[in-house]
Order: C-alpha cells, then structure tokens, then sequence
C-alpha cells in the first residue's frame, strides 16, 4: 500500500467561523473531524501519516515557512510516496514554486492542496480536493511539485490564484495543464514522471530583501527611488511586453553601476517579456535588466530571492533567470 504524509499549515480549509461568522483559524491539536473521514474513507486504499507543521493564515506566510515545509519532505522523502501540503489558497503559488527551487530534482509528487471554503462548511471543495491530492500524490506517475485545485493539476512555478470566488480558482499561466480532473485523472505528456534514481537537492537559502514594484500611470520618481533603496534586488512589473517609464532610468543606471539584478516581468496574465519589441525594451537591454520571459510575477519574486540566497554574483544571477530551472519558463 503506498505511503503519503499529509503536512499541514492551517489556511480556509480548516479555519471555522468564528462568534462574529468570519472565518478564523481553529485549534489543530488534532486533525479536524471532517479530515478524519476523509482519511479514514481512504485507509485501505492509501497509507496516510499526519504532521501538523504550523497552523496560520497563508496571508502570513514567509520565507521561514517555506523552509519547515522543504524541511519536512527532504527529511521524510525516504519514507513516503508522495506528500500532500494542506494549505491557504492567497500564498499557495508562492510556496509551492518556493518548495520547487528548494527541492531541485525531486522525483516524487508534492501535492499542493487547499479550498475556497472550510471543511467544516456543508458545502466545501476542499473535501474533493483533498482527496484528490491523495490519489495523485499515491497512485500516479508524477514527479514534481504541482497544485490541485478543483479540476486542474498545475505545475507549482506556472500556477497563478485567478479569482477569490470561483471554486476554481487557479490556473495555468502560459502553458497547459498538467492535467485534469474529470470521471478519471488525465495528465499531459508534459508531466515528468516519478524518478527511483535521482538525487534530491535540497537548497534553503534566500534573500527577501528585494522589491516588487508595478507600474502605473502617476507613479512618481521620488516613490521609486524610495522603493528601490538599499535593496539586494528589484523586480519591476512592466507594463505589455515589458515597458517602463523613461523617467526611471537614471535610477535604474545607479542600480545597474551597484551590479543589483533588476528583473522585469509583464503585468499581463498571458504573454512574455519581449525587450527587443519597442525602443524602450530595447533601452532597458542595454542597461543590463534581466527578463523574466514568460514567468508567472510569483515564480520570479521566488527565484529572484532564491537566486541571490545562492549567489550575489550579478552574472550567475543573469545566467539562472536565462535558464528553466524547474519548469517555470519556457
């Protein structure tokens, strides 16, 4: 029977409504009893262990939170199947890229999972979708980190959080699914399988402090220099194929003359970064900024915090965001 442990960090899926009917986190000295039936509707058909990790509202996730969950599978990796990650849907794509750039040549699934609405709700998606993850994490050929929500298995680094109401509520940026959920689970030739012989690697390291800014019409120089003060790194979210306002390029020449890596992804939710298409694109080449090509804004904060945990190196930073680290750019 195959083995998977269940990590659990609190989110909706397990908050319950409070006095004043808002939704709050509830005691986890114990898996709730709606998780309990669950488990116990899947014992002869999956092993299943439990480890309560932390139990916040994903809204609060940070880099420390990232590293107890890439902790926990690298230590237990040995021992299981595939592992199930109970978590808050508002930071879900963050974590789940950040535990992919962690845990570099897995060869198991890690099943990111969480709801739209409590268990303790009588009617909720997160009993479809728990049980769901089970099955993937247990029975099927996949081996990476990836998010199942409603009907779609998504690769972790290509998901996006798309709507706060719809039951389904994430979806595949720029690629296809990795699969779908129907009266049978279909995954694409995309999938990379699971993998007897490969060596985990397991890196931990990351610098936050870098800055996320979009631009917007009105956005003043003084704000952006505010911004990108003494900061290890920046992201700027361009407008279309990645266009920033000349009137930031004197502070984006002393950033570059600092050999501070300056990433630009596009606010589009479908599209890349084309540098080469306008003069100003082609300006910012110049200049030295890095483009982000098709990654998800999540996926480049990540790697881009991940990236300078590695090294501070402005060329070997350059050279990571040039290749597909773990699938989140094409």
């Amino acid at each position: 029977m195959e083995r998977v442990l269940l990590i659990m960090t609190g989110g909706t899926i397990t908050m319950k409504k409070g006095v004043s009917k808002t939704l709050e986190l509830s005691e986890m000295s114990e898996l709730p009893e709606e998780m309990q039936y669950i488990l116990y509707t899947l014992r002869n058909e999956i092993m299943i262990d439990v480890e309560f990790l932390y139990n916040i509202d994903s809204t609060d996730v940070d880099i420390n939170n990232w590293k107890k969950i890439a902790k926990c599978i690298y230590e237990n990796y040995d021992s299981y199947d595939g592992f199930v990650v109970s978590h808050g849907t508002d930071t879900l794509s963050y974590s789940a890229s950040a535990i992919s750039f962690m845990l570099q040549n897995i060869g198991k699934p890690v099943v990111f999972t969480g709801a739209q609405l409590p268990l303790s709700n009588i009617y909720t998606d997160g009993t479809n979708n728990l049980i769901n993850s089970f099955l993937l994490a247990s029975k099927y050929d996949i081996g990476e980190v990836c998010i199942l929500f409603g009907s779609k298995i998504m690769r972790a680094t290509r998901s996006r959080k798309v709507s706060a109401f719809d039951l389904q509520a994430f979806d595949s940026i720029n690629v296809n699914s990795l699969g779908t959920i129907g009266l049978s689970f279909t995954l694409s030739n995309e999938v990379k399988g699971r993998r007897k012989s490969t060596r985990l690697k397991y890196y931990d390291n990351f610098d936050e402090n870098i800055s996320f800014i979009k631009m917007f019409p009105g956005l003043s120089e003084e704000v952006f220099a505010n911004m990108t003060k003494n900061v290890n790194g920046l992201i700027l979210q361009g407008f279309g194929a990645g266009n920033i306002p000349t009137r930031f390029f004197d502070q984006i020449i002393k950033l570059a003359d600092s050999n501070i890596p300056i990433v630009i992804c596009t606010q589009c939710v479908v599209g890349k970064i084309e540098l080469e298409l306008y003069k100003v694109g082609q300006q910012l080449s110049e200049l030295g900024v890095i483009s982000a090509r098709d990654m998800t804004p999540e996926a480049a904060i990540v790697k881009l915090m991940w990236a300078l945990g590695q090294t501070k190196k402005i060329d070997e930073i350059r050279d990571y965001f040039n290749r597909d680290l773990v699938g989140e750019l094409s």
